[in-house]
């Protein structure tokens, strides 16, 4: 008798939560596919909760939101949610959640069960290795949408300026950080940093390279911004979580991007930290393949905080207005101090949590070159580091 209970008990992953710190990360397959999520999934009051734009869009459902309120369809099912609320609708019919949609680290969390089994997935559990398994019930994988045009043809771009180390006094510096390598950057930002001659680093993630993800850059745009100015780093080979890997897994994630994106453009001397999951442990490893190092931490790169393998950002996401970004830039141009803006997606409609519009990425760049790079220079990831080091060491 107490070894079925016992049996029950491993399999009721929704109705029994460990805690965090015994618990090794909870991971997400959905049909077949692993997950990858900004903020990872979350075990609250014995629900799995997971980022709500990764979850319907891997089951294809269109998703949209309104300040609280979440609209997602697919096929012939609409569902509302509304953020902190227990109450949910299915075409309309009322439904009681056991937990509710909460945000937590800027992103918004919702329980999988309920979204998943909504659009008609069934939804399996491991409690060997704490893999939520989630499959669309013999449905037919969504259509990807047609891949929209870069707003500006690559051949009628100009080439960004290349960085003019006499140019710099110990201005401010600032730096356009782009995470993931999302087809978007290259359509909507890239003709941006053309127009305004303004550096970037794009962040790619080394496995989609050739994965024939349309959302996702492929070798030849990457090549593209990387031969207009861009630079172009690593954003890891498979987006971990990396405090929780071993220290053999984080060389490898390390060591297999450097080689597809050198391969591909030459030389990657900076990352960014998928997650900004980062410590100490991780930090001893990355300055060995790296030379410098972005994870997210709120604030400005001065002298007395400046680590090139520690780099401090802020993170655009889309209730960021162009009034808080100036805000960032007057704080480095007074401090004379490095602000580097961590931006992914960037969609005229910024339904993702961490997504931008052109229109406020230009108004961004606008303002930047009113005020001269005699008080604030623009500059890739690798640029800034190499201008730092010579400042502050």
């Amino acid at each position: 008798m107490k070894k079925l209970l016992l049996l029950l008990l491993s399999v009721s992953f929704l109705f029994v939560s460990m805690p965090a710190s015994a618990a090794s990360p909870i991971r997400v397959k959905v049909n077949g596919a692993l997950q990858s999520y900004d903020q990872p999934p979350e075990m609250i009051n014995g629900s799995v909760l997971v980022p709500l734009r990764g979850i319907f869009e891997s089951l294809g459902a269109s998703l949209s939101v309104t300040g609280k309120n979440i609209k997602a369809v697919h096929k012939d099912t609409v569902v509302h949610l509304t953020i902190g609320s227990a109450a949910a609708t299915i075409n309309g019919a009322g439904v009681k959640l056991a937990q509710k949609a909460v945000v937590m680290n800027g992103r918004t969390l919702v329980p999988i069960r309920f979204v998943s089994e909504a659009l008609g997935a069934e939804v399996k559990w491991s409690s060997a290795d704490r893999m939520v398994s989630v499959s669309s019930r013999g449905a037919a994988q969504a259509t990807p949408e047609p891949v929209p045009p870069a707003a500006v043809p690559i051949e009628d771009m100009s080439k960004i300026d290349p960085l003019n180390e006499k140019l710099y006094k110990g201005q401010a510096l600032v730096t356009f950080s782009y995470d993931d390598g999302f087809l978007s950057s290259y359509n909507n930002a890239l003709p941006l940093h053309s127009k305004y001659n303004m550096a970037g680093t794009f962040n790619i993630i080394g496995g989609k390279v050739y994965s024939g993800e349309q959302r996702f850059m492929n070798s030849s745009q990457i090549w593209a911004a990387h031969d207009l100015g861009i630079e172009i780093a690593s954003h890891t080979q498979t987006h971990p979580f990396l405090t929780s890997s071993t220290e053999a897994e984080i060389r490898e994630e390390f060591k297999t991007s450097k080689f597809i994106l050198e391969d591909l453009v030459g030389e990657v001397s900076t990352i960014a930290i998928p997650n900004s999951d980062y410590n100490d442990a991780v930090r001893a490893i990355a300055v060995e393949y790296f030379d410098g190092v972005r994870v997210y931490n709120r604030d400005t790169n001065r002298a007395d905080n400046y680590d090139p393998h520690w780099l401090k950002s802020f993170a655009v996401v889309n209730t960021t207005e162009f009034s808080t970004i100036q805000g960032w830039i007057d704080r480095a141009i007074e401090e004379k101090s490095w602000v580097i803006i961590m931006l992914h997606g960037i969609t005229e409609e910024r339904l993702g949590e961490y997504e931008t519009t052109p229109q406020i990425l230009g108004q961004v760049m606008q303002y930047i070159n009113d005020q001269g790079k005699d008080k604030i220079m623009p500059v890739s990831t690798r640029d800034g580091v190499r201008l730092m080091n010579k400042e502050f060491k």
